[in-house]
């Protein structure tokens, strides 16, 4: 029997952008409320850029107003970003079902193949990422589920995962697009917040999942993982049965794993699946 600690470590560049409603906010609230928290910002139209020193401020058509963040990549960072959406939350913008919120992540590190392998790795959890979002994220033209597109208990190679990914476009849970000219990927999936905790615990999960994704195998299928099956992937059960390993995880990773096992038995569709996460919070606690 072994005893491991589950800790997050990473200087991985990523980025947020947050949506929010036309009637609660506008361009100039959100530079204000950024600037407050000591957080560099500027106001635009509608732009798509890249490689932020600053929060771009801008208008977003399909809901109003986006601040899109600057480049971060340490804990200390994605701690600020959590000041800047208080603020932000504080000066009264608000969110509806037709905002989102979504992560760009550099993978500068991975060549074809380990991107055809996360991506692969995504459609077998996305149904329990599916389980832990709001019913109005479960079916939007914005992030459209990847998995309708493959075929069940088949295999597939890494190319074939990364070619048949991409070309859906870039509206769906995970967007491959940018990885090509930008070496970034997007995951869409979550709904729009004004919540600090729920965008860190979400960036640490992505994170997460794309540091085990490096050391995994291709699956031999694309089936979908049940709650138990990833956690025990991915590491987040308290214990391991397959290396006889207990883990100790650190108040961030443990945080992370209690919202998403919250958010799953709030949200799940199934009572299987919210008696399944009910169960590891209470083991949690035990």
């Amino acid at each position: 029997m072994k005893f491991k600690l589950a800790q997050l470590r990473f200087r991985r560049k990523f980025g947020v952008e947050l949506e929010f409603t036309q009637s609660s906010t506008d361009r100039n609230k959100l530079c204000t409320a950024i600037r407050s928290v000591g957080e560099p910002a500027y106001i635009d139209g509608f732009v798509h850029n890249h490689n932020n020193e600053e929060w771009c401020c801008k208008t977003d058509s399909s809901c109003g107003y986006e601040a899109a963040s600057r480049v971060f990549s340490t804990p200390q960072e994605l701690k600020k970003a959590g000041e800047a959406i208080d603020a932000i939350r504080t000066a009264g913008a608000k969110v509806n079902n037709r905002c989102g919120f979504h992560v760009h992540i550099e993978l500068d590190d991975f060549n074809e193949s380990k991107l055809g392998k996360l991506a692969a790795w995504w459609v077998k959890i996305e149904g329990m990422i599916i389980n832990s979002v709001p019913t109005a994220r479960k079916a939007n033209n914005y992030c459209i589920p990847l998995t309708q597109y493959f075929r069940p208990d088949t295999a597939y190679s890494a190319e074939q995962v990364l070619r048949e990914a991409r070309s859906h476009g870039r509206y769906m849970t995970l967007n491959l697009a940018n990885w090509y000219d930008r070496k970034t990927i997007e995951f869409r999936i979550a709904e729009g917040t004004d919540d600090s905790a729920t965008v860190k615990n979400w960036v640490r999960f992505l994170l997460w999942f794309i540091e085990k994704t490096k050391k995994l195998d291709m699956p031999e299928n694309i089936n979908w993982l049940f709650p138990d099956e990833m956690f025990e992937t991915f590491g987040l059960t308290g214990y391991s049965p397959s290396q006889d390993t207990f883990y100790v995880f650190s108040c961030g990773v443990a945080e992370m794993r209690h919202w998403i096992l919250n958010r799953i038995s709030k949200y799940a569709r199934h009572h299987d699946d919210k008696n399944l996460a009910k169960h590891f919070i209470r083991e949690q606690y035990s």
